[in-house]
């Protein structure tokens, strides 16, 4: 007769039993119609008997197990027993001795139909791995084409910050010229304003110089007629040259040196926003505050003009109005930072 015991496929090596005796010995051949293992002396009785004469009786090497077909399960407590249930406490196959001494009182069930439900199982959980397996994938293939998004983005925005880099170098180097060209224009000036003066008292110096070799040259022994030329010459020359007059002097320069407002600068070049643009809501984040800690700050002992601006229950900003420094004070009332400010009022 056929077999109801079910053995996973795995051919994992087992002492065959014999289907009739349940001998564990000389159990050397199969029945591939009834699918079960014969010792040498039940194969003799199964080919004399009427029913099974007929069936394929073949070396045990040679079985053909069909797909569902397996062998006993061997109880490895009782030797020569097959596990024909399943304690489900235990999760455990046992044989009927099992039951009988250990597992009486335990919830079981047949072993074929734990196999069934079993098999069950598994089929779904692969069917269950297999559908989480596909959400992975397409959730890994989405992160990497965000990511790819991502950093097609940012090498956008590397490109109009290096644009936005060159016009700002462009408009401080047109600055340079503009300054560079105006000192070129006073040098310039200077030049035609040292002209005009020096052409001036060049003629008066050539003036004076004939003058003064024509007198040198008849200051020895003069006739009356060429002294009293040269003395009308004398009182009508030397008013004509002051030299007491003033020239135009070049106006002192001095160059005050730009100072280099970084933030400004930052401005100029612009800012990283993360988030999108459209998303104009405000974002806030709750914190609570140590009342206690705050009271503490808050009763710092600081002269008039001065105020206290507590962040949390760790530090506070104070400014005074006198001074161009931002404090921050810890709880201890010790100065952890300080920044300047620049409070210059344009009017």
């Amino acid at each position: 007769m056929a077999s109801k015991l079910t053995i996973r496929k795995a051919q994992v090596h087992v002492p065959y039993t014999c289907a009739w005796c349940d001998s564990e010995h000389d159990v050397n051949w199969y029945c591939n119609d009834c699918q079960e293992a014969l010792c040498d002396k039940c194969k003799e009785t199964h080919q004399r008997a009427r029913r099974t004469r007929n069936d394929e009786v073949v070396p045990i090497k040679q079985a053909n197990k069909q797909g569902e077909a397996v062998l006993p399960e061997v109880c490895k407590v009782h030797p020569g027993k097959t596990c024909d249930l399943f304690c489900t406490e235990c999760n455990v196959a046992i044989c009927l001795m099992c039951f009988t001494s250990n597992h009486k009182q335990h919830a079981f069930k047949h072993f074929e139909y734990e196999i069934n439900t079993q098999k069950h199982y598994m089929r779904e959980q692969l069917e269950t791995l297999k559908y989480k397996l596909v959400q992975f994938n397409e959730k890994l293939s989405n992160r990497q084409k965000d990511s790819t998004t991502f950093k097609e983005s940012v090498d956008i925005i590397c490109k109009d910050v290096k644009e936005q880099g060159t016009k700002l170098k462009a408009e401080i180097d047109s600055i340079v010229d503009n300054v560079l060209a105006e000192l070129s224009s006073l040098v310039a000036e200077e030049d035609k304003l040292l002209q005009q003066d020096c052409e001036h008292d060049d003629k008066s110096v050539k003036q004076i110089k004939q003058l003064v070799e024509e007198v040198e040259q008849q200051s020895g022994n003069p006739s009356s007629e060429t002294l009293l030329e040269l003395t009308g010459r004398l009182r009508t020359t030397i008013p004509l040259h002051d030299v007491t007059g003033t020239s135009v002097l070049p106006r002192p320069l001095s160059f005050e040196t730009g100072q280099i407002n970084t933030d400004q600068l930052k401005n100029m070049i612009g800012y990283v926003q993360t988030g999108s643009k459209k998303d104009s809501t405000p974002k806030c984040e709750k914190k609570e505050i140590n009342n206690q800690h705050v009271r503490k700050l808050t009763t710092f002992q600081t002269p008039q003009n001065k105020s206290i601006c507590p962040i949390d229950d760790t530090y506070a900003w104070v400014s005074r109005f006198d001074c161009l420094d931002l404090l921050r004070v810890n709880k201890k009332g010790n100065v952890t930072e300080t920044v300047k400010l620049d409070l210059t009022l344009e009017y």
